[in-house]
């Protein structure tokens, strides 16, 4: 881009001209809360819509950061034209036909989404961008909490809210980690100096109408990283494995990891004993290093691996990074145990991938191999429903009970034949049932779990809402015996 066609909203954000004013439409959602932190901590006059309350909105709020509750045009037109914003950022769940973002277009406001407003926000740090299908959230939490605790005051992004960290900062080193979400082009806007991909597969077919549209866009986005700079990629991904032989001329460091033979860095989980941390060995042909974690399953030793690589190549000791994993603490609703229902656990799950689905389950077992394990399911979008419909068949097999709900439209409208009920209709499992709601899934699961259950809530929607019924139920309550007539699976 040519200087003189540089928008003055990009140069002054470049600046850091605390004068510019940035409004968020989304300001709640996973990709933009961050941005709001970040662009507060840096001087910015910053404020922003949400339609969603949520636990996000209100930390925004609590920061002093005003969120409007409707996305009409009524606050920006009531501002005079000096004190309006200077461009707006845009959640790419916002649909054309919002008022508030029409009438923003319409006053000749610049309008733009994460791919064009991070260069400026980025443009004087040395980035390090997690990407991948699933496991990037946790990557990006497991580097972050490594790099800060070997002292490194680093700037990040990390896509779902933490207990002790705020989920963007900007910190005053250059180094700055983002996660790097594949959404609407999102990472395409980034040219990072590393990056770290831990999975490959087919998603977001309302983006990537083909398996082959979304891995050319994972392959540019590792085509932006710097020619000095270093990929770390899971070899256990067939075309994550195909695209690391095209790069033997790349002046790029190159690091692979997986559980499959020919890896660089070879991956063995250890079995689980007790309820305790997990284990897993990391080999090279020249070194071996053990790790204990706080968080169970082979899908998260893969994340811990990719982010001890990943710290490694920033310059940690091995000793140091370890001790960092070991003390990590999990984002929100990454098998999140959130209390009991009558004796039973209940654990929340992002996951709505499946492959998620299956990896998450299958760590719950091994963790609790006597329980009776119930995986409560909710659908993220009819485009994925439908697309993954097949891949769905076979994901809950670890589970003992099968509940599917209701697809979670998002931004889509309802499409026949790709909702929950027909997704419920193609699993195969003996033991699965569908509910039309949280409301019916509360009714018939409630009353059948005991002290031997475990639940896993899973879904990329409004899903927790449902553990957080369950876990208001007491113990006191009763607990009948799961039988034939009340169990819903049955």
């Amino acid at each position: 881009m040519k200087h003189s066609q540089v928008p003055d909203w990009f140069r002054r954000l470049q600046a850091g001209d605390a004068a510019l004013s940035v409004y968020l439409m989304g300001i709640g959602g996973a990709g933009l809360a961050p941005l709001a932190c970040i662009l507060q901590e840096k001087g910015f006059q910053v404020a922003g819509s949400d339609l969603r309350a949520s636990q996000s909105t209100r930390g925004l709020a609590a920061r002093g950061i005003r969120v409007n509750a409707v996305q009409t045009p009524d606050y920006l037109s009531s501002l005079p034209p000096e004190r309006r914003p200077q461009v707006i950022l845009h959640s790419s769940a916002i649909p054309d036909c919002c008022p508030e973002w029409r009438w923003a277009r319409a006053a000749g406001i610049p309008c733009v989404n994460r791919a064009a407003f991070l260069p400026a926000l980025l443009a004087e740090r040395r980035v390090v961008a997690v990407a991948g299908t699933h496991g990037k959230t946790t990557t990006t939490a497991m580097l972050v909490q490594t790099l800060l605790g070997a002292g490194l005051d680093i700037g990040y992004v990390i896509g779902a809210p933490h207990a002790d960290l705020p989920s963007g900062r900007a910190g005053t080193h250059d180094l700055f980690v983002i996660e790097a979400d594949e959404y609407d082009g999102m990472f395409l806007g980034l040219d990072p100096y590393g990056a770290v991909v831990t999975s490959l597969e087919w998603d977001h077919p309302d983006c990537f109408p083909t398996e082959q549209a979304c891995a050319e866009a994972f392959f540019a986005f590792l085509a932006r990283v710097a020619p000095r700079g270093f990929v770390i990629y899971n070899r256990d991904h067939d075309r994550l494995r195909a695209w690391a032989e095209t790069q033997a001329g790349s002046t790029r460091r190159m690091k692979a990891f997986g559980y499959a033979a020919g890896a660089g860095w070879t991956l063995q989980s250890a079995p689980v004993r007790g309820h305790g941390r997990s284990a897993f060995a990391l080999t090279s042909a020249a070194a071996a290093h053990s790790f204990r974690l706080p968080v169970h399953g082979r899908y998260n030793h893969a994340n811990a691996a990719a982010a001890w690589l990943a710290a490694r190549a920033l310059g940690v000791p091995p000793r140091a990074a370890a001790q960092g994993l070991q003390d990590f603490k999990p984002v929100a609703r990454r098998f999140q145990l959130r209390g009991a229902c009558r004796g039973a656990l209940v654990y929340d799950d992002y996951a709505h991938h499946p492959s998620a689905v299956r990896a998450v389950l299958a760590a719950a077992r091994e963790r609790f191999p006597q329980a009776r394990l119930w995986a409560v399911f909710q659908p993220h979008t009819f485009s994925r429903t439908g697309a993954l419909l097949d891949a769905f068949a076979d994901a809950f097999a670890p589970a003992d009970r099968v509940l599917i709900l209701p697809t979670f439209a998002a931004r889509e409208a309802a499409r026949a034949g790709q909702d929950g009920h027909a997704l419920w209709r193609v699993v195969r499992h003996a033991r699965a049932a569908y509910c039309d709601g949280r409301e019916a899934a509360w009714a018939l699961l409630a009353p059948c779990l005991g002290r031997n259950d475990v639940v896993v809530v899973m879904g990329a929607g409004d899903c927790y809402e449902l553990s957080s019924r369950l876990v208001d139920v007491r113990a006191g309550d009763g607990r009948p015996r799961a039988t034939s007539e009340t169990d819903p699976c049955a």
